[in-house]
């Protein structure tokens, strides 16, 4: 496995449901100059054998900005890996002194879902879930 050290991007998304966006960010950032080796994307990092949970948190931890593809139907699935992601980034963004996360909102009913769960529902400051927390 390559060294993650030099990780500018994270690419963190639901597999299920934003996969064709998740690509296309990746090749977007690709074809703005950085760096193959500077993106964390698991379709290209994650390795047959991996230790997939702690490569993916080591991923989180390392990369310079995270970057949650927050979505409609992502946002309406109960559970997920990329939730986890999204915990383990607020986290780490709580001790950050400069942006580390940095939403990307893949459709409009997304805003709207989060905006119902920062009004009542369980997402919490800083989360990719929460509308209007761009930080």
């Amino acid at each position: 496995i390559a060294s993650h050290d030099n990780t500018l991007f994270f690419i963190s998304y639901s597999r299920a449901t934003d996969q064709v966006a998740a690509r296309a960010l990746h090749q977007a950032l690709i074809s703005l100059g950085v760096a193959e080796n500077q993106i964390w994307f698991d379709t290209e990092t994650l390795e047959p054998g991996d230790k997939y949970t702690r490569g993916i948190l080591d991923g989180i931890r390392n990369s310079r900005y995270f970057l949650p593809l927050v979505s409609r139907a992502a946002t309406e699935r109960e559970r997920a890996f990329v939730f986890r992601e999204w915990s383990e980034a607020t986290e780490q963004d709580r001790e950050m002194n400069r942006p580390y996360l940095v939403p990307l909102v893949v459709d409009a009913g997304a805003v709207t879902r989060a905006c119902h769960a920062s009004r009542g529902g369980t997402a919490q400051a800083g989360d990719p879930r929460r509308a209007g927390d761009h930080r």
